[in-house]
């Protein structure tokens, strides 16, 4: 028994000791692990056209060149477009502004009837949190600026990554293979198909629901009457790449400006819009797509999302599924590990768990 419980605790302190080690390398390492992980999710996303290239005969090299170049034209498309959109919506913004004030003295008015604070007091309280946060956002500035070579190299690097990892495919699928024992090959190809697989369809299925949400977004704020209803539709549909918080997000971003701009009613029409595409993404996109492809329970999921936001911010939300992911699958080949793909796994087959029967039940079943 004692011998039982000095293993357990062994056990526990090795996995505390891992997590520590993980979350600090992860912290510390973060300008170089983040665009490595991004650069292999990017390179699943734009190997099916690579490949459909090299099966006409195209040579590799230029197979990759040419699908990495099509990516970078369809993102900087939509940059440059919500580039120039931008710079109307900032041509309007002392417009915008006034109706602004305009609409928050109506809401003060309605607060000091309602709860009894004084204008005066609401203002005061605006007016010390908003010092506070521009000595915030002096600071993040500041901070933003010091970072400004390293995200330019950081994210001028990613090119080089997806050429890489497209290019040597094989050559690591048979690395890995060498340093398997030759007993585990069939296992291990098993599962490098499933990561392959996996991370494929829910790469190309987040991309095909979010250019999807792009048009509903765009046509349901244009019904509703919103002004820039396309460059909000777009962002709208871009944060939607975050799951759980990508929809409220996304939302949060029209429904501000439609309240700054005066006109509760059409914020209203933003609200019911978008409550009726979070179902519609969430019922028939959402499933048919990406088939549930990674099957990692909501619990697990948040606390995915938190924690890749804590450690890489941004990146770390969009990378943290597919991780899990392949955590999962690697979790259900490896015998000693089951029980875990079944914690973070939507439903877990029978030969997960395993219960332990007293003396007593094993006599009854005997008998």
């Amino acid at each position: 028994m004692i011998l039982q419980n000095q293993s357990l605790i062994v056990k526990i302190t090795v996995g505390l000791v891992g997590i520590i080690a993980f979350i600090v390398v992860a912290s510390v390492g973060r300008n170089f692990l983040y665009p490595l992980f991004i650069g292999v999710l990017f390179s699943y996303l734009l190997f099916p056209i690579s490949y459909q290239l090299e099966k006409k005969r195209v040579p590799r090299t230029l197979a990759i060149i040419i699908s990495i170049l099509f990516g970078i034209s369809v993102i900087g498309g939509i940059l440059f477009f919500l580039y120039n959109r931008l710079t109307f919506f900032l041509a309007d913004f002392q417009a915008i502004k006034a109706n602004a004030m305009v609409s928050l003295e109506i809401i003060q008015n309605k607060v000091e009837t309602i709860f009894g604070i004084s204008v005066g007091s609401q203002k005061q309280w605006m007016r010390d949190n908003l010092n506070k946060m521009l000595e915030t956002g002096a600071g993040n500035i500041q901070s933003a600026l010091s970072a400004t070579t390293t995200t330019i190299f950081t994210f001028g690097i990613l090119p080089v990554y997806v050429f890489f990892m497209t290019f040597y495919r094989n050559k690591f699928r048979n690395f890995v293979l060498m340093i398997t024992p030759n007993g585990k090959h069939a296992a291990t190809k098993k599962v490098m198909d499933q990561l392959s697989d996996v991370t494929r369809k829910y790469i190309g299925g987040v991309v095909a629901v979010v250019m999807i949400l792009c048009v509903l977004n765009s046509l349901g704020l244009w019904i509703v009457g919103i002004k820039y209803a396309i460059m909000f539709g777009i962002l709208s549909a871009l944060m939607n790449l975050i799951p759980y918080f990508g929809t409220l997000i996304g939302a949060s971003i029209p429904l501000t400006f439609t309240l700054l701009s005066g006109t509760p009613e059409k914020a209203i029409g933003v609200l019911i819009l978008f409550m009726i595409i979070q179902f519609t993404e969430n019922n028939i996109l959402t499933p048919n797509i990406t088939g549930g492809s990674v099957q990692i329970n909501p619990f697990f999921t948040i606390i995915g999302i938190v924690l890749g936001g804590m450690l890489w911010g941004i990146p770390g939300m969009l990378v943290a599924i597919p991780l899990l992911g392949t955590l999962k699958i690697i979790f259900e080949n490896i015998d000693a590990f089951h029980p875990y793909a079944f914690l973070m796994g939507v439903s877990g087959p029978r030969k997960y768990i395993k219960i332990k029967k007293s003396p007593k039940q094993e006599e009854q079943q005997a008998a």
